[in-house]
């Protein structure tokens, strides 16, 4: 592994980042018993700088030193055949990528019965080495990257952090913003946006969102400080009773810095965006030329099925 980082690092701290499942203790470990080199010598110090360009080795299956003492969750077996089935759009030697639907959290908590990461635990205790190395909150839906093995982990957490992998995220909201795009910066918090159509009789936008920075929460709040609210957001929104937050991981883009190959996914929008008659359904065909390819094909399939219902429904009547 050759060091990114443009100031000074610890190495204990540059360790950990790479390999997010070992603990401290782990790492102490490791240094001790001499299984660490910088640039070709063996260190025990964890406190040593490395500096931009430092070449770190690791003589260890780091596997052996996962934390898997937990029990695995019973309802991992059945997660993880959709993680591998219906839930995976794409899978190489480095990763999968994975459509998250919402209210399936993705790492466990207060009152999570089942999340994404009992899956990976349960398929790591047959082999595999699969790795998480970003999230989505529980309620947002669409893609999420999921490592395959500790270098590819490595590399990906490496490309979250060095903004070398792009999200975006689509969102109905509440609203519409005074400017039609631009970007929102809060502190150390960046979101470009840009509004893709406004249904003045529903008072609901659809907006389009790029982090540049990747906080908890972030495009949720900063949807409020353009002047609007997710629709279904609990949290940041006022009292609401829609059964799914309308926010959706819509596409992700991987550099090709980081596996050699640039790598481009999108997914359409979940069928609940468009079927309750709350949303703006029916200004989505106005501005049909804003929309990704991905979405337009999504609405024609659904325009089409519906069509098929309808030619069948006579069909049945005469």
């Amino acid at each position: 592994m050759i060091v990114e980082d443009k100031l000074p690092v610890r190495l204990d701290r540059f360790l950990k980042r790479c390999y997010p499942l070992i603990t401290q203790g782990v790492i102490q470990t490791l240094l001790r018993s001499k299984k660490v080199k910088v640039n070709s010598v063996r260190i025990k110090e964890a406190s040593l700088r490395l500096n931009h360009g430092d070449k770190v080795e690791v003589f260890a299956n780091l596997d052996e030193y996962s934390q898997e003492t937990e029990a695995i969750n019973p309802l991992a077996k059945s997660l993880s055949q959709k993680l591998l089935g219906e839930y995976k759009i794409f899978e190489n030697d480095n990763f999968l990528v994975i459509n998250k639907p919402a209210k399936l959290a993705t790492q466990g908590g207060t009152k999570i019965n089942i999340c994404i990461d009992d899956g990976l635990k349960y398929l790591n205790s047959l082999g595999s080495s699969l790795k998480l190395v970003h999230r989505l909150d529980k309620e947002t839906s669409g893609l999420i990257l999921i490592a395959k093995g500790y270098d590819a982990a490595a590399k990906l957490s490496y490309g979250f952090r060095e903004k070398k992998i792009y999200k975006t995220y689509l969102a109905l909201v509440k609203g519409t913003p005074k400017q039609k795009q631009g970007i929102i910066k809060i502190e150390d918090e960046i979101t470009k946006y840009k509004l893709l159509e406004y249904d003045i009789i529903k008072d609901v936008s659809l907006i389009e969102f790029k982090p540049i920075t990747g906080k908890e929460h972030q495009i949720r709040r900063h949807a409020l400080e353009i002047g609007t609210y997710i629709l279904g957001d609990k949290k940041y929104g006022p009292n609401q009773k829609d059964k799914y937050m309308m926010l959706h991981s819509a596409g992700i883009t991987i550099d090709k810095e980081i596996f050699g190959s640039e790598y481009s996914f999108n997914i359409p929008l979940p069928k609940y965006f468009m079927d309750d008659n709350k949303k703006p359904a029916t200004y989505i065909d106005s501005n049909f030329d804003k929309l990704s390819s991905a979405l337009k094909k999504n609405i024609q399939r659904r325009k089409l099925a519906k069509k098929n219902e309808e030619q069948d429904s006579q069909d049945n009547q005469q």
